[in-house]
């Protein structure tokens, strides 16, 4: 990994369901917003017919990150559904490091989502702070 690269949003797989069955065409859009500058990166895929999505992780290579190694890091990331003309938020998370799986412990970060539920406060239980949407961690 270079000096330079720190992880913003580490990968991510998951599973759109829409009272418990897999919905295909879902559109995915992935978000991060970091820093003074706000520099923002977002990409889209597109459910399958398992309803499975999938995200590689996501990489800056800012320098002020390694020249200032001992500021508090804040990635703000972000995962919004787009379906049926309506949008649904699925993760909403303050990433605070650059670790490869440092959201909740692991990469890939795994998701299952229910557009039928509303979009909640999930209490982790204390790996790191809580997250806000429609998805929930899973093992």
């Amino acid at each position: 990994m270079g000096f330079f690269k720190k992880c913003m949003f580490s990968a991510v797989e998951g599973t759109v369901l829409s009272d418990g069955k897999p919905v295909e065409g879902v559109k995915v859009k992935r978000r991060y917003l970091w820093g003074a500058a706000e520099e923002e990166k977002i990409d889209y895929t597109t459910t399958n017919s398992a309803g499975r999505f999938s995200f590689p992780a996501l990489y800056s290579s800012s320098l002020s990150v390694s020249l200032l190694p001992l500021h508090e890091a804040g990635v703000n990331q972000y995962i919004i559904f787009e379906y049926d003309n309506k949008e649904f938020d699925g993760w909403s998370f303050r990433k605070r490091n650059y670790e490869l799986g440092g959201e909740k412990g692991e990469s890939p970060l795994n998701l299952v989502c229910d557009l039928t539920s509303s979009a909640q406060i999930n209490e982790d239980g204390g790996y790191l702070e809580d997250y806000y949407g429609v998805c929930k961690v899973v093992k």
